[in-house]
């Protein structure tokens, strides 16, 4: 199928899965959401997290090596972005 006759939900687990390498480590993932949440400032990040911003630094490299996606990068930030997007609608859409 290509990538263009995918369904709605198709194409939300997708993005959301680009995120999955980081399910199995939920500081990566609260940075990250963290990081993007205040405008991809690694001062104000640190600052949220109460962590020095070398750690931010860190630990979006982390990110960057395990998803493929560099947080620092405008690429990278727009496509997270939409990840997480999905990710919260996948979520939402979860039977409780």
């Amino acid at each position: 199928m290509s990538k263009t006759n995918r369904s709605p939900s198709a194409a939300t687990a997708h993005l959301a899965g680009l995120l999955a390498p980081l399910d199995d480590n939920p500081v990566l993932l609260t940075t990250l959401r963290t990081f993007m949440h205040n405008h991809c400032n690694r001062r104000a990040t640190a600052s949220r997290l109460h962590i020095h911003p070398n750690s931010v630094d860190y630990r979006l490299r982390r990110v960057h090596q395990l998803t493929g996606l560099d947080p620092t990068e405008p690429d990278g930030t727009q496509r997270i972005a939409a990840a997480l997007a999905a990710r919260r609608i996948s979520e939402a859409r979860r039977p409780r």
